[in-house]
């Protein structure tokens, strides 16, 4: 997956986005970070990840008060005892910056779940909030928003199962509540869900559930009446999206990016609210504006009209162009086959005997483009071709896409696929779905089950052992 580290401002009025123009040393790319309003101008960054690991970093962006697509970096000093998060949430009281779960440098729910940093004087670096007995357990991928002086959390996982559960806590006493009985249609426990707040509700949208992966379902919740409600309405133009950023303004839902099974969503989608359940739903794919919108117009470009082409792949007798720098520089495989000496380096023609012509586009596209439109039968293509072609993004959206279309009739072929190419993330889900379902399993493909390998039969029997549902058979 590509991280980034650019700044868009969405223009309400003309409804454009545009990169916004920064001073300072650059901010360090990464994933699963919070952002802040501190004050009337300032952003404050903390956490994430990236190809190094879990950072601890906090940035500060100031915004100009005169043009609003202009801003500074700095990186936040003395912090004293520094920690790492990610996939944590974050809010600001007065000028104190609150951080709640997430996880560490080494992949651990960390001790202290709830903890502060004074951003006016961090000398003292981050301070524990948690207090013994009655509060939220660890969990990391949960929603979180402000109402008022109170910080609602909702919903994560806790390395053992999707949480669905409410708390809020209120500043001015110290306390945690939870929303123990609420009515109506609960939704799923989910991790990467936004949470957001608008006129005495609060609402949910996406989010990825055990069964059934990314998701863009929509829900609310009366605080007062402490009810749950489906919002329903014509969502077949939603992208499916987890991960991805929201708030309610002016009536409207509007969220912007996230990730799908098959791809990353640059996108902004406005959810309009009517006072009802039921709701027409409509996505706005804006024009990127700036330097990513003119990058990608050329790729496109070059992809399209292969202008300066200097490579011809035949795959089943088929010509296909390409360029050799933009190729390598996106596949270590093709990198080693142009650059390396060996006999293809010389070659103006390579030929592809392991895939089809469709298929050999698809991942040509995805080389140039950064995005690919995936099915079952191109998914399971593509997870084969991105293990042997070392492209581990294309792999892992391969993995997601094929994890959401988990069924009986082929869980094990699906199993089997999943280890041949050592798709890890398809394993997790494989067995995760295989425990859920174990009894019908059993009683309806008991064949088909012996075909799982050794190992996978033992990774099945470790997790019922650790939720103790060990089941012994003879």
């Amino acid at each position: 997956m590509t991280i980034f580290n650019d700044v868009t401002v969405f223009n309400l009025a003309n409804k454009t986005v545009q990169p916004l123009q920064i001073e300072g040393d650059p901010f360090e790319a990464r994933k699963g970070h919070t952002a802040c309003l501190y004050g009337r101008n300032q952003i404050v960054i903390f956490g994430g990840s990236d190809s190094d690991g879990v950072r601890k970093d906090i940035g500060i962006l100031t915004l100009n008060d005169r043009d609003g697509y202009r801003g500074k970096w700095e990186k936040m000093k003395n912090i004293g005892q520094s920690i790492h998060r990610v996939n944590h949430t974050a809010c600001i009281y007065g000028d104190n910056l609150f951080v709640f779960g997430g996880k560490d440098q080494h992949d651990k729910l960390p001790k202290s779940t709830f903890i502060a940093l004074n951003l006016a004087d961090s000398k003292n670096g981050w301070q524990t909030c948690d207090m013994v007995g009655y509060m939220p357990g660890k969990r990391w991928g949960h929603s979180s928003v402000m109402v008022n002086n109170q910080l609602v959390i909702y919903g994560g996982h806790d390395d053992k199962q999707f949480l669905n559960d409410l708390w809020i806590y209120n500043f001015e006493n110290s306390l945690w509540n939870q929303i123990t009985n609420p009515s109506g249609q609960i939704p799923e426990g989910r991790r990467g869900a936004s949470l957001d707040y608008s006129d005495g509700k609060l609402y949910l949208f996406g989010g990825y559930l055990a069964a059934i992966g990314h998701c863009k379902d929509l829900y609310s919740f009366h605080l007062e009446e402490q009810k749950w409600e489906r919002i329903k309405g014509d969502d077949k133009d939603i992208s499916i999206s987890s991960y991805h950023s929201s708030v309610c303004l002016g009536g409207s839902l509007i969220i912007w990016g996230g990730q799908s099974a098959s791809r990353s969503i640059k996108a902004i989608t406005a959810i309009e609210f009517n006072g009802s359940s039921e709701v027409k739903l409509e996505e706005n794919n804006l024009v990127m504006q700036g330097k990513d919108h003119a990058y990608f117009g050329q790729m496109r470009r070059l992809y399209q009209e292969k202008l300066f082409a200097d490579i011809v792949f035949v795959v089943q007798g088929e010509e296909i162009s390409g360029h050799k720098g933009l190729i390598a520089s996106r596949s270590k495989f093709f990198e080693n086959m142009f650059f390396s000496g060996m006999v293809e380096s010389q070659a103006s023609k390579i030929e592809i005997t392991d895939m089809k012509p469709d298929t050999f586009k698809a991942l040509l596209g995805y080389l140039y483009l950064n995005e690919i439109e995936l099915n079952k039968e191109r998914a399971a293509e593509l997870l084969e071709m991105s293990d042997k072609y070392l492209l581990d993004d294309l792999k892992i959206l391969c993995e997601q896409y094929l994890s959401q279309i988990i069924s009986m009739q082929n869980f094990i072929d699906l199993a089997e696929m999943a280890e041949r190419f050592e798709a890890t993330l398809l394993q997790e889900n494989i067995i995760s779905y295989a425990i859920s379902r174990l009894d019908q399993l059993n009683n309806n493909y008991p064949e088909e089950i012996m075909r799982l390998s050794k190992k996978m039969l033992w990774s099945i029997a470790l997790k019922l052992n650790q939720s103790h549902k060990m089941r012994i058979h003879s």
